[in-house]
This record gives structure tokens, C-alpha cells and sequence, in this order.
């Protein structure tokens, strides 16, 4: 199996996890943990794709304006029925 097989493979694996919501939850919520921003984008590119999100709700087109972006990712989460919510960590 060459590495571009295994690549879709995992892929497809991905995609098919993603389309259970609390997976898709677990892997936004472990996203935004990584302290590059990229990070969130990808994963909330990979859950739109599982969820078979219309192409123009992406956020493949990587827009400037800050505001146009989050509105994007506002319609990407209420599509996916997810609620972004602010929390302390638990405390140790």
C-alpha cells in the first residue's frame, strides 16, 4: 500500500468519525486548544466536509476580514446544530 493510499484511507476514515457529533465536538474542541489558528480551520473544514456542507460555507477562500470570517463560522456551526461556548478550565 503506497502512502497516498493510506493518506485517503485515513482520510475517509476521518470523515466518517466527524459525522458522529460528539466526535466532531471532541475533535473542534481539541483543535482549539493548538495555539495555531490553522489548526481550528482545518478541523472546521474537515467536519463541514463530513457533514456535507454546501461549498460555500467553508472557509477555504481564507478571507481578510475578521468579521465575514466568523459569521462563516457561526453558519458552519448552527448547520451542524454545534453551540460555541466559553469555559474555565477545570480547576486541578
Amino acid at each position: 500500500m503506497t502512502e497516498l493510499e493510506l493518506t485517503d484511507s485515513y482520510h475517509d476514515f476521518l470523515l466518517e468519525r466527524l459525522r458522529d457529533p460528539a466526535q466532531a465536538e471532541a475533535y473542534l474542541n481539541a483543535a482549539l486548544e493548538d495555539e495555531n489558528a490553522e489548526t481550528f480551520h482545518l478541523a472546521l473544514q474537515d467536519v463541514a466536509q463530513a457533514h456535507n456542507l454546501q461549498p460555500d460555507v467553508s472557509l477555504s477562500d481564507n478571507l481578510a476580514d475578521d468579521k465575514a470570517r466568523w459569521s462563516k463560522v457561526a453558519l458552519i456551526f448552527r448547520s451542524l446544530n454545534l453551540r460555541i461556548a466559553a469555559r474555565y478550565p477545570d480547576a486541578a
